[in-house]
C-alpha cells in the first residue's frame, strides 16, 4: 500500500510540474507562426515514462491538459492536438526505453536513441494530427502543406529536441534520487 501511495505522490508531483512548465515559460520561435510556442511540459512526462511506466507518463500529458482547459482560450482544440502529440512523444520514449534496454538506468547513447525514435514517431504524428485535426477544426486557409512543411515540422522537431536535451542533461542527476521513492 506504501508503495502505491508513493507512485499516486510522485505522478502527482510531475504531473504538477508539467502543467506548471505549460503555461510559464512558453515562447514563439518561429516568427510566421507565433501561436506555435515552445514549453518544457513534456520533461516531467518522460521521467513518468521512463521511471515508472508509459502508460503513467501518458496520465501526466492526460492530466495537464485537461487543468490547461480551465485558462485556454483555443476551444479544446490546442488540448487535443497537444495530448496527442505529447502523449505519443512521452509514451513512444517509455516503451522504447523498455525495448532498449532491461537495465535500471539507460545508458546515455541508448537514451539518446530512444528521444531521437519518439522525436522521429512525434514529428510524423504531429503533421498528421495538424493535417486532420488542427488544420480543419481552426479553419486555417492557405496551403496546409506549406503550413506543416514550415511551420509544424520545424517547430516538433525544434521543441522536441529541446526538451530532449534538457530531459538528458538532468536524468542522470535526478534519477538516483527519484528511484530511492518509487
Amino acid at each position: 500500500m506504501q508503495n502505491k501511495a508513493r507512485l499516486v505522490s510522485i505522478t502527482g508531483i510531475l504531473t504538477a510540474m508539467s502543467t506548471i512548465l505549460y503555461v510559464y515559460p512558453t515562447f514563439p520561435i518561429i516568427p510566421a507562426f507565433p501561436w506555435l510556442k515552445i514549453d518544457f511540459a513534456d520533461v516531467p512526462a518522460l521521467f513518468a515514462a521512463l521511471l515508472i511506466n508509459p502508460v503513467i507518463g501518458g496520465i501526466v500529458v492526460l492530466i495537464r491538459n485537461s487543468i490547461h482547459l480551465l485558462i485556454s482560450s483555443t476551444g479544446m482544440v490546442g488540448e487535443l492536438s497537444n495530448f496527442i502529440i505529447s502523449a505519443l512523444f512521452v509514451i513512444s520514449a517509455g516503451v522504447f526505453s523498455r525495448i532498449y534496454s532491461k537495465e535500471k538506468v539507460l545508458s546515455v547513447c541508448r537514451l539518446i536513441f530512444t528521444m531521437i525514435s519518439a522525436m522521429l514517431i512525434q514529428v510524423v504524428v504531429a503533421a498528421l494530427c495538424n493535417k486532420y485535426i488542427m488544420i480543419p477544426l481552426y479553419g486555417i486557409q492557405g496551403d496546409p502543406a506549406e503550413y506543416i512543411l514550415m511551420g509544424v515540422v520545424p517547430f516538433n522537431l525544434i521543441k522536441t529536441a529541446m526538451s530532449s536535451v534538457l530531459f538528458l542533461l538532468i536524468y542522470r542527476t535526478l534519477i538516483p534520487k527519484i528511484r530511492r521513492y518509487i
